[in-house]
């Protein structure tokens, strides 16, 4: 399967996430990557997670966190308690 090319913020997500030693709450995504932590950038960014989960980058977990999907960079763990998102 061949995902599709990341740009800007979907790329800076994936990158966080690829690299992180566990799944992440929306929340902490967004000011990881600099953003304040205001309502509308939350949501935004869980629209953008959503897509990328859809998408195969990414896994949503349990408790609404979202972990790198895997074997999306090479030695990503299967995170216990994710799922699949169908597109």
């Amino acid at each position: 399967m061949t995902l599709p090319l990341l740009r800007g913020v979907r790329r800076q997500a994936v990158a966080l996430l690829a690299t992180a030693q566990r799944p992440m709450r929306v929340r902490d995504v967004v000011v990881a990557l600099g953003q304040s932590d205001d309502r509308g950038k939350v949501e935004s960014m869980r629209s953008r997670l959503l897509r990328l989960a859809a998408d195969g980058w990414l896994v949503r977990c349990e408790g609404g966190t979202y972990a790198i999907a895997s074997g999306v960079n090479g030695n990503a763990p299967a995170w216990e308690g994710s799922e699949q998102v169908a597109p």
